[in-house]
């Protein structure tokens, strides 16, 4: 009779002695210990054979080797292996209690132990592939993945008819990531058996591994027809995932939640909803990604992955303070990932809390020193401090570890920053050099000559990021900027129309446009132009204050007022109030008191605090005039004594001295297109 245990089941047929003998055992004693149907019985008639001490040695070793058998089917491994052990003392050659008990120091976890017993069965059986197909699973437990392949060959030699052996080899070779001899293993075991789901489920990981999403999908569909299980639906959702079908890959998660329900598996639902929402844009798919995240740590309040991708997904609706929430949880339940640091780093950042995204930055790359986005998201944190310094080192260390394009441009800002447009422009031609067609850098390279003055490369450079990406806006705008500080009103028109065409909410070509009408004298248009960007931004001080200066061109000198009135109200800034005053004085109002209470206010004493001085009657002209340093400041106070002398009515001198703004400011300047709008009215 055969008798089976273990996890493979080892197999040998015994047989006891059927003659009667004159010894307390009986014949039924003998019968009952060969057989297997009955396990309990099987373990008393063993245990009265054994007992009987006139048994001859050889019925007694096949007796404790079948108690020892029946042990391990009932899954009492320590009493079966005592059992084999006396089989073994009793017949030192007996080849079948070494496999049973390897299978039992298996069971029991004791893998060493079970190879040495294995390897001790194939010593006296060679021809035992089950022997060698144990030691193969067995090697597999410790990671001797080539030792697990020699077994199963030495197996397969000797059965090659299992399908099993093929299948483990196959699966072997997989876990020794060597996909192209993996496959025609599991080929073979699917010929023996069509039907064998676990090889057409290893294969289809196996094609994943290769990146053919397609047939793994095909493969894993087999499998879910033979044998359909959650395990299954998990990697066909992870197909279906490569293959951007995330609607069917969440509907195969749903499918493996409903039969096996798991943390893990709710927290890939919530990614996957994340990833369906990057492409949908649609809030809903977020709020989905959410309930199954909270689901995944409900199940599990230590989920790492299911507080990281909530964090992400509260990140991703605005709400930085759940995230934040969610990061610290996931830092709590491991704080050796380094991905969790980066991710509340980002949160931070959103919520312009720089110095703590420096902190958690700091922590990612103190984690995992050779991440590069670490050191690149802290020059950027830096960054925006306007801590250059910091970082461009920060920006050394990062391009050292990965010299990518983009490290290239944000190091080249950094140099912007700190008005070192040569090297910011090695920067940017470096980026351009490893990718041509990066918009983003050329035109930031534009930016860069035309703070140097030559707008031709300017607006070559503009040109190029338009070229690399038609429907870049800001490209659009920096080239119609360009044109308007080259004097050219009506190509910077045509960029600025192309920009809003692109994206109608730019604020920065509306306003840009209507300074351009403004110094053409298009004043209504222009005024539009600032109307719109009032409406799109009504909390912006800047949106009034561009407005207010519209009025004034135009001569409005009450709208203008108001405007500026209203600017003022929201944000100090300096020139805001002096166009304020000299409203003011245009409607034959007095504004010294206001404009003295606004000085009030004013934290710096730069230029044109010496203008609002002189106005205020506390500065000469003459010391007005000596304040101002630079070019720009010099052509600003011409203007401002121009308009003084017309609140004061000296016509001629106001007309000399605007003409003056009107020669020497930058036409970019509010000064320059405020000198034309008054000339036009003498």
């Amino acid at each position: 009779m055969r008798r089976r245990t273990g996890e493979t089941a080892a197999a040998v047929a015994l047989m006891l002695a059927l003659a009667p003998l004159h010894v307390a055992a009986s014949q039924q004693d003998r019968n009952d210990c060969a057989q297997d149907r009955d396990r309990n019985r099987a373990i008393s008639g063993c245990t009265r054979v054994i007992g009987d001490s006139k048994e001859p040695q050889k019925n007694r070793a096949i007796a404790y080797y079948n108690r020892g058998t029946s042990h391990s089917s009932n899954g009492d491994h320590d009493r079966a292996i005592a059992d084999f052990d006396q089989a073994i003392r009793l017949d030192a050659k007996y080849a079948a209690a070494f496999l049973n008990r390897g299978v039992s120091w298996n069971a029991k976890g004791d893998v060493n132990r079970a190879i040495a017993d294995y390897t001790q069965a194939i010593k006296f059986n060679a021809k035992s592939w089950l022997a060698y197909k144990n030691r193969a699973s067995a090697r597999r437990r410790v990671r001797d993945y080539d030792g697990a392949i020699a077994d199963l060959g030495a197996a397969i030699k000797l059965n090659a008819k299992d399908a099993e052996l093929f299948y483990m080899r196959g699966d072997t070779w997989d876990d020794k990531n060597e996909s192209d001899r993996a496959l025609p293993d599991l080929d073979r075991a699917i010929k023996i058996n069509p039907r064998y789901a676990a090889a057409y489920f290893v294969r289809g990981l196996v094609w994943m591994k290769k990146e053919n999403p397609e047939r793994a999908t095909a493969d894993l569909d087999k499998a879910i027809e033979i044998e359909p299980n959650a395990r299954s639906y998990d990697a066909r959702a992870n197909a279906w995932e490569a293959r951007k079908n995330r609607d069917r890959a969440i509907e195969d998660l749903e499918r493996a939640i409903r039969m096996e329900p798991s943390a893990p598996r709710y927290a890939n639902l919530g990614r996957i909803w994340m990833l369906k929402a990057d492409q949908s844009r649609a809030g809903s798919d977020i709020d989905r990604a959410i309930e199954s995240l909270t689901g995944a740590i409900s199940r599990d309040r230590n989920s790492y992955l299911g507080y990281t991708y909530r964090g992400l997904a509260y990140g991703a609706k605005g709400d930085n303070d759940r995230a934040i929430a969610d990061f610290n949880e996931a830092i709590r339940v491991d704080a050796k990932q380094w991905r969790a640091f980066d991710n509340r780093a980002y949160a931070w950042n959103r919520k312009g809390d720089r110095d703590r995204a420096i902190a958690d930055y700091t922590e990612a790359i103190r984690l995992n020193p050779k991440h590069p986005d670490a050191y690149n998201d802290r020059g950027n944190a830096y960054a925006a401090k306007r801590d250059y310094d910091r970082a461009i080192p920060d920006y050394d260390q990062a391009i050292k570890n990965n010299p990518k394009a983009f490290i290239y441009r944000n190091r080249g800002l950094s140099w912007a920053g700190k008005k070192d447009f040569d090297r910011a422009i090695a920067d940017y031609t470096e980026a351009l050099r490893l990718d041509p067609k990066y918009a983003a850098a050329s035109n930031s390279r534009g930016f860069a000559w035309a703070e140097k003055g030559d707008f031709d490369r300017a607006i070559a450079d503009y040109t190029d990021a338009i070229r690399a990406d038609p429907k870049y806006a800001f490209a659009y705008n920096n080239r119609g900027y360009t044109w308007r500080r080259k004097g050219d009103l009506d190509r910077g028109i045509a960029d600025f129309d192309e920009a809003l065409k692109l994206d109608p909410k730019n604020l920065s070509a509306l306003i840009n446009r209507g300074d351009s009408r403004a110094i053409k004298g298009e004043y209504d248009r222009a005024i539009a132009d600032f109307d719109e960007a009032v409406r799109i931004e009504p909390t912006n001080a800047s949106r009034y204050r561009s407005r207010g200066y519209g009025y004034f061109y135009k001569g409005d000198f009450e709208k203008a007022a108001a405007d500026l009135l209203r600017a003022n109200d929201m944000q100090d800034y300096s020139y805001a109030m002096l166009w304020r005053f000299l409203a003011r004085g245009r409607i034959k109002q007095d504004g010294a008191a206001e404009l003295s209470a606004n000085a009030v206010r004013l934290k710096s004493k730069d230029w044109p605090f010496p203008v609002v001085e002189f106005y205020l009657g506390r500065r000469t002209l003459e010391e007005m005039r000596a304040a101002a340093g630079s070019a720009g400041e010099k052509c600003e106070a011409d203007f401002y004594l121009g308009q003084w002398q017309l609140l004061r009515g000296d016509k001629a001198a106001a007309k000399k001295s605007l003409q003056a703004a009107a020669d020497t400011c930058p036409k970019t300047f509010i000064e320059y297109a405020a000198a034309l709008a008054e000339l036009k009215r003498f």
